[in-house]
């Protein structure tokens, strides 16, 4: 007979060890659990993936070859790790600030930049009646200064100066405007952007072979980097920015 629960009602039989049922296979049970491990673990990946690559900090850079083989080329973690262990300081101006001639802390001295660029480059030289010497500097560099090879897809303003070409075209995806301001960087800037545009080069200018169009690392590993990826280099490692 069965018994009643606390609320009067017969409770429900429950299995008896005489019952006949058979009893849990351990196997079974095993296997089900393994199951449900790997089931919740299939939306693990994504996250795993991203947040193991490196990640750059605010500043620093890496050289293009430890770049390419830690993200172009997806290397794995000891790959990934030497890469963030080896970023170098890489303080330059950003586009706006060589656009308006702003001050930008961390580079210049205190300057703006193109007062600062006057003083290393053109110091004592002779200013027209109320010229300034950021107005001097900003009126005498080329492009053709900067990059005598040219580059790839410049068109030439009417002035043919830097500081013309960062006013009409201040924009990260522009690879013209990119390729001058890692030059000015690369000059003017903190050591470690030209540590890490030279760093593999093999005492070649980097930024030259990159205004071609096309770049190939110096370890040789992958195909030649496009445009595309020559900027995203540069705007990742921070040696271009806003």
């Amino acid at each position: 007979m069965s018994s009643l629960n606390d609320q009067g009602r017969p409770s429900a039989p429950g299995p008896s060890l005489n019952s006949g049922m058979p009893a849990p296979d351990p196997a079974l049970a095993s296997l089900r659990r393994r199951r449900l491990i790997k089931l919740g673990a299939s939306s693990v990946p994504v996250a795993l993936t991203l947040s193991s690559r490196p990640v750059f900090a605010a500043n620093q850079c890496n050289t293009t070859s430890a770049w390419g083989s830690a993200i172009l080329n997806t290397g794995g973690a000891s790959v990934r790790a030497r890469a963030a262990s080896a970023q170098l300081m890489a303080q330059g101006w950003s586009i706006s600030a060589l656009a308006g001639n702003q001050v930008q802390a961390g580079v210049g001295g205190g300057n703006a930049p193109w007062q600062f660029i006057y003083n290393v480059r053109y110091n004592g030289a002779m200013l027209a009646t109320g010229q300034t010497a950021s107005q001097y500097a900003q009126a005498t560099l080329k492009v053709a200064d900067l990059f005598p090879g040219g580059i790839s897809g410049y068109v030439a303003t009417l002035d043919g100066t830097v500081f013309t070409y960062l006013k009409a075209n201040p924009s990260t995806t522009n690879f013209v405007t990119c390729m001058l301001v890692a030059r000015l960087n690369a000059l003017y800037g903190s050591a470690g952007v030209s540590q890490c545009l030279m760093g593999n080069s093999n005492g070649n200018d980097t930024l030259a072979q990159m205004a071609s169009g096309q770049f190939l690392p110096s370890n040789g590993s992958g195909s030649a980097w496009s445009k595309d990826t020559i900027v995203r280099y540069l705007v990742e490692n921070n040696i271009v920015t806003a």
